[in-house]
């Protein structure tokens, strides 16, 4: 097995192997873990770019995805709900900025802190316990 330039430059620094693995393994262990870590920090210093600012929202409502894309009652049903709320001011749809399938926020604005407290509620209520297709996240900044 060939190894690549960076393995080649760790197995320099490695003395010797271990009993269980051999040097061009912890080499090559450690480069996937620096690469895993690598990606981690490219990730999670774009993902809140890619959310709706909770901080621009009374409410948000998220609707994620395990697969095929967010769960269509759950989406019927909150809308429903924000459509009957008498406080809601504007709802606006945020779709995610690298979804594939179709995940959005909806970002809620109320009369006041109190409504978006009511509204939650109400929403939370609303829900069902059990979903039959992707998820959803009620956040009060």
């Amino acid at each position: 097995m060939r190894l690549g330039r960076i393995e080649e430059r760790i197995l320099k620094h490695i003395p010797g192997g271990s009993l269980r693995h051999g040097r061009r393994e912890i080499a090559q262990t450690l480069v996937s873990f620096c690469k895993a870590i690598i990606f981690s920090i490219v990730m999670f210093s774009i993902a809140p770019s890619v959310l709706a600012d909770e901080g621009d929202c009374d409410l948000t409502v998220r609707f994620g995805s395990y697969c095929c894309g967010p769960d269509p009652e759950a989406i019927e049903i909150v809308r429903r709900l924000l459509k009957d709320m008498p406080g809601v001011v504007q709802v606006t749809k945020i779709p995610w900025q690298f979804a594939r399938e179709g995940e959005f926020d909806l970002c809620v604005e109320t009369r006041d802190e109190a409504m978006a407290r009511r509204t939650f509620d109400r929403i939370r209520q609303g829900l069902p316990a059990t979903r039959r297709r992707g998820w959803q996240a009620l956040i009060l900044p």
